[in-house]
């Protein structure tokens, strides 16, 4: 019985999609077919049920489907285990950035690597956080960093730190922002985040409590812009407290606290099934120190 079969019977079984199997795994569709096919000519069972939606399962692959998936995971523990004897921490890692390399002390955390982890090669990609997610949880990315909740089963996460956000104004709008409610606020024009934004559902939650809707005149999708437009005048928006601060002291904006509720938590995200990779345990313990080292927000 070959490991990739099992791997591919597994993708199937989880995406119910051969098309999105195939991407997750980086095989043409064919393959994935003929993966299946063959586990199942082996088997001498029927694992799916070929449907217009999709693949599902059928009974006797819904009751394999556990003993396949262990299988994958002892032999993953056997190869973990090797590498711990061997104290193996060389390799690639491809690490996702969901914010600026300030924040999340990339030039630290390089330096910190390149002293402890010397046989490790990183590949940064700026993305966002539900992408991020996402690409992981495809095996798009080995890990990498997002703010809030992890929302996929598959994706596990170390918590890192947690910042504030607060609403963002244009110099000189203290009293147009000051002690107002939502409602008020709702009224001012408004740049807002992306919809896949975790700010955007912050914002969104707090004006349906109120009743209220959001008066946009625009949408930005990068942080860098939004400060531009919110100093230039153009509305205000919501920031991580350090980006609003550093902002104000040179005179670009002002801002306001919005309460407990509207904070983010970064997380350094990676798949479950590399939860006990010695590369990525090591890089964990890296990222956790660098920022336990004096940190803002």
């Amino acid at each position: 019985m070959e490991m990739h079969h099992l791997r591919s019977f597994v993708a199937v079984a989880e995406e119910g999609n051969l098309s999105r199997a195939a991407e997750r795994l980086y095989a043409s569709q064919p393959t994935i077919s003929a993966h299946v096919k063959a586990l199942e000519e082996e088997l001498g069972l029927l694992l799916f049920t070929r449907t217009p939606s999709g693949m599902v399962l059928t009974p006797a692959g819904t009751q394999l489907m556990g003993r396949a998936k262990s299988i994958l995971s002892a032999v993953q523990d056997l190869n973990r285990d090797a590498m711990m004897l061997r104290e193996e921490f060389a390799g690639s890692v491809s690490i996702g950035l969901n914010t600026d390399a300030v924040f999340l002390k990339i030039e630290e955390l390089l330096s910190a690597i390149e002293e402890n982890l010397p046989g490790a090669k990183l590949q940064l990609q700026q993305s966002c956080s539900d992408h991020i997610v996402s690409d992981i949880r495809m095996r798009k990315l080995d890990a990498g960093f997002a703010f809030y909740a992890i929302p996929y089963a598959e994706v596990t996460g170390v918590a890192i730190k947690t910042t504030r956000i607060v609403l963002a104004a244009p110099p000189g709008w203290e009293e147009r922002i000051e002690s107002r409610s939502f409602g008020e606020l709702a009224t001012l024009p408004w740049v807002l985040p992306p919809p896949w934004c975790p700010d955007r559902k912050l914002l969104e939650c707090a004006f349906q409590q109120q009743g209220a809707t959001p008066h946009q005149i625009m949408e930005a999708d990068h942080e860098d812009l939004i400060r531009r437009l919110v100093s230039s005048g153009k509305g205000v928006s919501l920031m991580r407290e350090d980006e609003a601060e550093t902002a104000r002291a040179q005179g670009q904006l002002i801002y306001r606290y919005l309460g407990e509720e509207f904070q983010a938590d970064l997380y350094f995200a990676f798949h479950r099934d590399r939860a006990g990779d010695p590369l990525i345990r090591r890089l964990i313990q890296l990222i956790q120190e660098v920022h336990a080292g004096g940190d803002q927000g």
